[in-house]
């Protein structure tokens, strides 16, 4: 809370070079605590993706993991689409050929 109203504070916005693995991303995570005064005991949960590095971060760390709902929905979706794979083609491949100068009316 910042003079009586929510604010929130990136972090960090660095990439991460080489390995992507959880203990990659930990440490990329101790390090920018560090630039903080903060330690890595500090996190309480984690929100990110569903995705195994994720996860795995979590059990590490030993604290809840909130996954994206957008995430899950996106998951649950393209899911239920699979069986409809064709006709998306279809329609897709109709839909750029409309785009062409030479279709526009």
């Amino acid at each position: 809370m910042m003079d009586g109203g929510r604010s929130q504070r990136l972090l960090a916005l660095s990439p991460m070079d080489g390995s992507q693995t959880a203990d990659a991303h930990l440490e990329h995570i101790e390090s920018v605590l560090s630039v903080y005064g903060k330690g890595i005991s500090m996190v309480r949960f984690f929100i990110d993706d569903n995705c195994s590095t994720n996860q795995c971060i979590a059990t590490k760390l030993d604290v809840p993991l909130f996954g994206c709902s957008s995430h899950r929905y996106n998951l649950a979706v393209n899911r239920v689409l699979e069986d409809y794979q064709n006709q998306i083609n279809l329609i897709q491949t109709l839909m750029i050929q409309l785009r062409q100068p030479n279709n526009a009316a």
